[in-house]
């Protein structure tokens, strides 16, 4: 029974350290969004609470036996049933969700700025006047830790 929660923590904590929003949309989830359509369905009246109960629980257990089938038993499930893949992307994968939550989100980390910031101030052509050949190109780039320092230094 101890394996449950320790199990589910590295579930979510492996989703997490692929999905950053994830940990996010998870607490909005469990902890707002969830209570707060149980507790509309309550007050619905008890027919609505069950129907929908009953449609969700249903849903889950159907879930679960597919999991088990296609992990213990995959020859007892028809070919199209043995992966996710009969189901379309944002039903069975997070990323298509990881596109629009990326391209919505703002990142404030400051390694995502430092590397912004140096990657921004780096020029990117050379002179006209020198060969590609030239030892020009190594003062293109920083060679050590110090030098991007001082690009950000100046930057700011």
């Amino acid at each position: 029974m101890r394996r449950v929660p320790i199990r589910a923590a590295k579930f979510l904590g492996k989703i997490t350290s692929e999905y950053r929003w994830f940990a996010g949309m998870y607490i909005v989830l469990s902890f707002l969004l969830l209570p707060v359509m149980v507790f509309g369905l309550s007050m619905a009246g008890q027919i609505p609470f069950i129907v929908v109960g009953s449609i969700v629980l249903f849903i889950i257990f159907n879930v679960v036996v597919l999991n088990v089938l296609q992990s213990k038993e995959p020859t007892w499930l028809p070919a199209r049933l043995r992966t996710w893949d009969f189901l379309p992307e944002f039903l069975h994968s997070l990323k298509p969700y990881d596109k629009v939550f990326t391209a919505c989100s703002i990142c404030f980390c400051t390694s995502c700025q430092k590397k912004d910031s140096v990657y921004n101030s780096l020029p990117l052509t050379e002179s006209a006047s020198s060969s590609p050949n030239s030892s020009s190109n190594s003062s293109r780039f920083p060679s050590t830790a110090n030098s991007t320092v001082d690009l950000l230094q100046n930057r700011v």
